[in-house]
């Protein structure tokens, strides 16, 4: 039975009667700081392949930025650190806008709102694909998966030991992905043949990233930039060597481009552990953002809640805000 009709009539609802807006002016005097996390903006008339929920309709992004703006004090990550450091709690919560991975749209399409706004955001990029490399293995997969016919997904599957199943291909590619995320990137790159795929049909269908160029559109704009590996593995599965390449190769390559020191972080995925925090310490960093969703109530720099920002309208966006406050 699907249950999602009545949820929206549920959620709409609720935000009429006032339930949502009561519980998000009692998260100001608890001081609370919420912080939301995008991938894409897409036009409004774009599909996202497979509907994985990594985009969000320029339409909608508009709603959303408008509603922080009026409800919010929007600020940084560092920033919201430096907030709460000094003991200047303002009245309001604290909301810090959070872009991972470096996909163009982030610039042609978010940056623009952004600004209309004032509102300002932390941006984590994985500085492989932005320094000119082949596309995010997982857009690659994606890709793939979206030319099934074509002999290279077939023969993915196969190596995984996955079944195919062509009644069901988003199942069939989240089975695919789900074991690819637990392999250190080296399986990855050699099971995708990553550096032949260069020449392959499906990596033109990938979304295009960001360039170092686009760097200093953030920075000249008020925006945070800060690390988020070089080729976005999980962390969890790498030797300490490995882990401390990708945390320094990111942020080194990001600070050569822009002139400006880095100091947050953001886990791939939002794996992380003890080796990962350790090291993250031990190279000067400040914070670290996972995806493990909730409001922050205590300062806690080593493990940043944030919740993913759905496509969605402003009912669902109070709901889920109200529930990460609870």
């Amino acid at each position: 039975m699907n249950l999602q009709p009545l949820k929206t009539v549920w959620t709409a609802c609720f935000d009429g009667l006032g339930v949502y807006d009561r519980r998000l002016r009692r998260a100001g005097a608890e001081h609370l700081w919420f912080i939301p996390f995008y991938h894409r903006i897409l036009d409004d008339d774009e599909q996202e392949p497979f509907d994985f929920g990594l985009g969000v309709s320029r339409r909608r992004f508009d709603q959303q930025l408008a509603f922080f703006r009026e409800r919010f004090h929007l600020c940084t990550v560092r920033e919201a650190l430096e907030i709460q450091a000094n003991g200047e709690r303002p009245d309001r919560p604290l909301l810090s806008i959070t872009f991972d991975d470096g996909y163009l749209d982030n610039i042609e399409l978010a940056l623009p709102l952004l600004r209309r706004h004032g509102c300002p955001a932390t941006f984590f990029l994985c500085t492989g694909p932005i320094e000119g490399e082949l596309p995010f293995w997982w857009d690659l997969v994606i890709a793939m998966a979206g030319r099934r016919d074509e002999p290279a997904w077939p023969q993915l599957l196969d190596k995984l030991g996955v079944a195919a199943d062509a009644a069901n291909p988003k199942g069939e590619l989240e089975t695919a992905l789900g074991r690819l995320w637990q392999m250190p990137f080296d399986e990855i790159r050699t099971l995708l043949d990553y550096d032949a795929c260069l020449h392959m049909d499906a990596s033109a269908d990938c979304p295009p990233r960001m360039d170092k160029s686009h760097l200093k559109d953030l920075l000249d704009h008020g925006m945070e930039i800060a690390a988020h590996t070089h080729h976005h593995p999980n962390l969890t599965k790498e030797t300490d060597e490995t882990i401390r390449s990708e945390i320094v190769q990111s942020r080194s390559r990001l600070e050569a481009w822009t002139g400006e020191t880095v100091t947050g972080f953001a886990t791939p995925h939002g794996f992380v552990d003890d080796r990962v925090k350790r090291i993250c310490a031990e190279e000067g960093l400040a914070y670290i953002a996972s995806t493990e969703s909730g409001a922050n109530r205590e300062l806690l720099p080593y493990h940043l809640a944030r919740f993913g920002a759905a496509d969605t309208g402003l009912s669902h966006l109070k709901r889920t805000l109200a529930r990460t406050a609870a």
